[in-house]
């Protein structure tokens, strides 16, 4: 049974732990942050230290392997920490046992799925995503790294979402559609061309409303 640690003590990383406490083949370590101190605790384990204790905790074997609880208010950050520690530290890929996974579909480390996704024939989801309950994601479709979908996201066939996107509730990209990096939308916004500038896009169908320089 693989030990895992999560990077965040918050809403998110808290959400996380209450998962992996159900899975059978997974137990939870505790929570690494730099916000909460060590020996603060949560419903569902204690804070082990900072994010400086992560690599000489895993020389001690107090972990396994890591997943990160950053939320998409800090998708930046989310990509940041996983680029830190994933050249020496291997990443969990945890899905709920409750979500359709195809067999042809491929999911990265330090991917988390919540319960009720449904991954269709030949979807990638790329390393260090989150994706909420309920996220469709249809047949050929990729998502790319440090993505987080929220609740009841639809992703038709043939679409591709680039890096560090938040895809808010809700939302649906039709098929054949690119979306490009850094790209956030609001909830129930509807992508119906192609996205290739970086930014904040709402309604429907999507329209810009700010621009994002990287």
């Amino acid at each position: 049974m693989k030990r895992i640690a999560v990077i965040g003590a918050g809403t998110l990383g808290v959400h996380i732990a209450h998962y992996l406490h159900q899975d059978d083949n997974m137990s939870f370590a505790g929570f690494y942050d730099d916000i909460q101190q060590k020996g603060t605790t949560t419903d569902y384990g204690a804070v082990i230290g900072s994010f400086n204790d992560i690599h000489s905790d895993f020389e001690k074997k107090v972990f396994d392997q890591l997943l990160i609880g950053v939320g998409y208010n800090n998708i930046n950050a989310r990509q940041q920490l996983y680029e830190r520690f994933a050249s020496d530290i291997p990443f969990a890929t945890y899905v709920h046992p409750t979500a359709y996974v195809d067999p042809s579909a491929e999911i990265g480390f330090g991917t988390v799925v919540f319960p009720g996704c449904v991954f269709d024939r030949n979807a990638l989801i790329r390393d260090n995503v989150l994706l909420n309950i309920s996220c469709s994601i249809a047949h050929d479709t990729e998502v790319n790294s440090g993505c987080f979908l929220g609740p009841g996201v639809k992703l038709s066939g043939f679409v591709t979402v680039g890096k560090s996107c938040f895809l808010g509730v809700g939302t649906t990209v039709i098929n054949n559609i690119t979306v490009c990096d850094n790209v956030q939308t609001g909830g129930g916004t509807v992508v119906i061309s192609n996205i290739n500038e970086s930014g904040v896009y709402v309604g429907v169908p999507s329209r810009l409303i700010k621009s994002v320089h990287t």
